[in-house]
């Protein structure tokens, strides 16, 4: 598998009017996660999700990649999504 095989255009989203973190976390495209048959239940998914960002930062440099551990993944899958205005992550250090 490579990142073609998991990249769907109506699961990016480059103008997010989210604020926050969980306003991110909640808007990505589970829409058409679910439609596209990728979610079952989006919510238990979202609930792994913010499992994982409780365990540790997801944040790097920037960028966050928020993930998470469950059975509700149908079909492996890559949702991106772009705030209008920086959002406050814990993301690690990185050293230069």
């Amino acid at each position: 598998m490579n990142l073609l095989d998991i990249l769907d255009l109506d699961l990016i989203d480059l103008d997010m009017d989210a604020t926050d973190k969980d306003g991110v976390l909640k808007t990505v495209k589970f829409h058409a996660l679910i439609k596209k048959e990728i979610l079952k239940i989006w919510i238990k998914f979202l609930e792994a999700v913010y499992e994982r960002e409780s365990i540790g930062e997801t944040g790097l440099g920037g960028i966050a990649i928020p993930h998470g551990l469950t059975d509700q993944v149908i079909n492996a899958s890559v949702a991106i999504g772009k705030v209008k205005q920086p959002v406050e992550w814990e993301s690690l250090m990185i050293s230069q």
